[in-house]
């Protein structure tokens, strides 16, 4: 695998992009959306739909906040999700991609709607830390989206960068 050294910085997602949990999000979704009596989703259809921020996203799905107030729902899916979620490998190719862009010199980060903690301990567990010069996420685990902690992210570089031109960023998506 090779990777265009024209890219002067690669910013990952972590969350269905480097890390593959779709299939246990879906399930810990479906788990949450049974107890309430709610229609499940498939798969595809978690994937196709999944949108920020996630309160809103629940309440689509049919979730009463009345009922349940979304930080419940929400610490209930972490809580499952924190039990289960080393169970994920990473997506088919990421290591390789990861690894191609360090032999070109290309400096990768993270960019997540994960909580930090969560998120670094997730880099440690699969030993890929070293590839990164920047990890960002949420200080909580309510997903509530992510472009302004990219903005900073961008910030961040450019200052780290210097004089050059904001750094080229590369987004990767499932």
């Amino acid at each position: 695998m090779s990777i265009e050294r024209s890219y002067r910085h690669i910013l990952w997602d972590w969350n269905g992009t480097l890390l593959n949990d779709v299939d246990l999000c879906s399930r810990l979704l479906n788990r949450l959306l049974d107890h309430h009596g709610l229609p499940r989703v498939s798969r595809d259809a978690y994937r196709r739909t999944l949108a920020f921020p996630i309160r809103e996203y629940y309440r689509n799905l049919g979730f009463d906040f009345d009922r349940t107030p979304f930080e419940e729902l929400g610490a209930r899916f972490m809580d499952m999700y924190r039990r289960e979620w080393r169970d994920c490998s990473l997506q088919p190719g990421a290591r390789e991609a990861l690894a191609a862009a360090a032999e070109e010199a290309i400096p990768q980060s993270i960019l997540s709607a994960t909580e930090i903690g969560l998120l670094r301990e997730g880099v440690a567990h699969f030993g890929i830390g070293p590839s990164f010069v920047r990890l960002a996420a949420l200080d909580n685990h309510y997903a509530a989206g992510k472009i302004e902690l990219g903005r900073d992210l961008i910030r961040e570089l450019e200052r780290i960068a210097g004089e050059e031109p904001a750094p080229d960023v590369h987004v990767t998506q499932d």
